[in-house]
């Protein structure tokens, strides 16, 4: 079990693998800091979700993507930006994230806007479907 916190002091317990989680976490701060365009802000968070689902989410103010590109962005080897700007990468990360999260009982997208910045997020089942408040470090895992 992975635990999250919040601002309002709640912590969610999610049920993940977290060599999974941290290479689905990597991925999207990774993307999110080499398609920031140097704007400089990035940001993570956390809410619940109707139906017991906990949605993480990764915020840029980069680039954008264009809506009509938006069904290519978790496919294998599609960079959507390939040839330009010297952003490297080999258009895996995405589709990876996409495949991983799955394989956990969850579902990931994007939202976004050219010229404004995405905000990618998966989301994953909450351990019985509700918020646990209260519960100590030596009784779930955190991350890393």
């Amino acid at each position: 079990m992975i635990r999250f916190s919040t601002r309002q002091s709640d912590e969610y317990r999610i049920r993940a693998d977290r060599m999974r989680l941290k290479q689905v976490l990597i991925n999207l701060l990774t993307n999110g800091v080499k398609y920031n365009a140097g704007r400089r802000q990035l940001g993570i968070g956390c809410w619940t979700r109707a139906a017991g689902m906990l949605r993480v989410f990764v915020a840029d103010t980069g680039v954008g993507i264009p809506p009509e590109r938006m069904n290519e962005i978790f496919t294998l080897y599609r960079r959507l930006n390939a040839g330009g700007g010297g952003i490297e990468g080999s258009g895996i990360g995405l589709s990876i994230t996409r495949k991983l999260i799955e394989e956990m009982g969850g579902s990931v997208g994007v939202e976004s806007q050219p010229d404004r910045g995405s905000v990618f997020w998966f989301e994953l089942p909450l351990v019985n479907g509700v918020a646990q408040a209260g519960v100590s470090r030596d009784e779930s895992v955190a991350p890393g």
